[in-house]
């Protein structure tokens, strides 16, 4: 993975999301999705993690409905597959919603948003 993003010439600690999708991406009121992304860090250092904060939203007609916070998530070195099941609330109108992440730490910042689908039952 180092050779592939060119780590050595590069400006670290270096971050790339490689896949980002919701599994299905439409679902009905009490079923649930995956999240799944697909990242790859060089860090700074060989065996460094970037610690941060990461916040997870859900938006329904641009309004949070949802809002997680995990004060320390650390992003480790090389490829990794983060897989997350978000449950969808059996009162949850039909509509397009948005699900957001954010991660902040000192040396790296990245947002990430995609939408689904809660259909009609």
């Amino acid at each position: 993975m180092s050779r592939e993003y060119g780590c050595a010439e590069r400006s670290l600690p270096f971050f790339i999301v490689e896949l980002d999708e919701l599994v299905p991406p439409r679902v009905r009121a009490g079923g649930e999705f995956n999240h799944r992304m697909v990242y790859a860090l060089c860090p700074a250092a060989p065996t460094q993690v970037v610690s941060g904060g990461l916040s997870t939203r859900i938006r329904f007609r641009g309004e949070p409905i949802f809002h997680e916070t995990e004060a320390v998530y650390e992003l480790r070195p090389g490829r990794w597959r983060v897989d997350t099941i978000v449950e969808v609330p059996d009162h949850a109108e039909p509509g397009v919603y948005a699900y957001e992440i954010e991660f902040a730490s000192a040396s790296l910042r990245f947002e990430r948003g995609l939408t689904f689908l809660i259909e009609e039952p």
